[in-house]
């Protein structure tokens, strides 16, 4: 859902630069066929309207998740094995989270000062990159971003929430740094082996709670 939403954002504003462009500088050219006259363009408020309410929905989407996946971690007693991703994982996941937030504010700032008909598309984007911010600080700051087993599923979170359930799995390999999920309907999920922070530990918790008769296991040390 992270990189759906992700892809939405971006191009929805791609689709609209050349728009937001004309009406801000006012200035007359033809798209594709469709002639754009500056400020006096027909379509403006609709084109900008349905903009700044599909980014406003994608980013709906995707904080929802993503801040359901911080409170079910934060019910730590739920969890048979739960532990914080690794140092390496808050590295990496620190660098992507402030590059996406600089992409964020650089959209609303553009779409913001742009136009009177833009500005709505400039806020929703500054809404999405301030919970961008609080999500990262609280995830970081208060050790939220973490990995747990239940009986039932592997729970994984950091920018974005992971849950791999058990019930038909059927094989759990691992391929460089990559942890693949297998499952009887050829469904195949997979989640970063960087979000472990022992993977020794984490092996162990992991083949205690599938069924060893059922779950075969490739690419580990015995």
């Amino acid at each position: 859902m992270n990189r759906l939403a992700n892809s939405w954002l971006l191009l929805i504003a791609i689709i609209i630069f050349p728009f937001g462009f004309a009406i801000g500088y006012n200035i007359d050219y033809s798209l594709f066929g469709l002639q754009i006259q500056g400020e006096e363009f027909e379509h403006k408020e609709l084109i900008f309207g349905i903009a700044a309410g599909a980014v406003f929905l994608f980013g709906a989407l995707k904080a929802t998740r993503r801040w359901m996946g911080l409170r079910i971690v934060a019910q730590k007693n739920k969890f048979i094995y739960s532990d914080i991703i690794s140092a390496d994982r808050k590295r990496r996941i620190s660098l992507y989270g402030i590059l996406e937030i600089i992409f964020l504010l650089l959209f609303a700032g553009y779409y913001t000062t742009l136009s009177a008909y833009t500005v709505y598309v400039g806020l929703v984007y500054l809404i999405i990159a301030s919970e961008h911010i609080i999500h990262l600080s609280i995830g970081l700051g208060k050790n939220l971003y973490r990995i747990g087993l239940t009986k039932k599923a592997l729970v994984a979170v950091d920018r974005e929430s992971r849950v791999l359930f058990f019930s038909g799995l059927r094989k759990v390999s691992k391929h460089q740094q990559t942890l693949y999920f297998e499952y009887s309907n050829e469904l195949v999920l997979h989640m970063p082996m960087n979000m472990i922070p022992n993977e020794e530990v984490f092996m162990k918790e992991l083949r205690q709670v599938v069924n060893p008769d059922k779950v075969f296991f490739e690419g580990f040390e015995k």
